[in-house]
C-alpha cells in the first residue's frame, strides 16, 4: 500500500536487508504519474558504527540541512547540537 507520510525511527536498527531503497518503495514517485505529488520520507536515527552507519550514509548523500533556532539569550540562530534542556 502506498503511503504518503512515511515516519522510520532508528533505521540503523532495521534488519540489514531492510535498505533505504527499499523503504522509500513504500512512498513511490515517478515522473510521468506520481502517487503523492507532496509525499515525505523521514529517516530518523541516532548513529551507530562510522561507515557501516545507515543513518551516516543518508545524511552524507543529502544536502546536509539543519535546523536552526534562535538562542533564547542572544537572538543569534544556531543549529541544536545537544543539551536541550527543557
Amino acid at each position: 500500500m502506498p503511503i504518503r507520510w512515511l515516519f522510520c525511527d532508528e533505521i540503523d536498527e532495521y534488519p540489514g536487508d531492510v535498505t533505504a531503497r527499499v523503504i522509500r518503495s513504500r512512498s513511490p514517485r515517478s515522473a510521468d504519474r506520481p502517487t503523492y505529488a507532496r509525499r515525505k520520507v523521514f529517516l530518523v536515527s541516532t548513529p551507530t558504527i562510522k561507515g557501516l552507519s545507515r543513518i551516516e550514509r543518508e545524511f552524507l548523500s543529502s544536502d546536509q540541512r539543519r535546523y536552526f533556532v534562535p538562542c533564547p539569550h542572544c537572538g543569534a540562530f544556531d543549529w541544536i547540537a545537544g543539551n536541550i534542556r527543557w
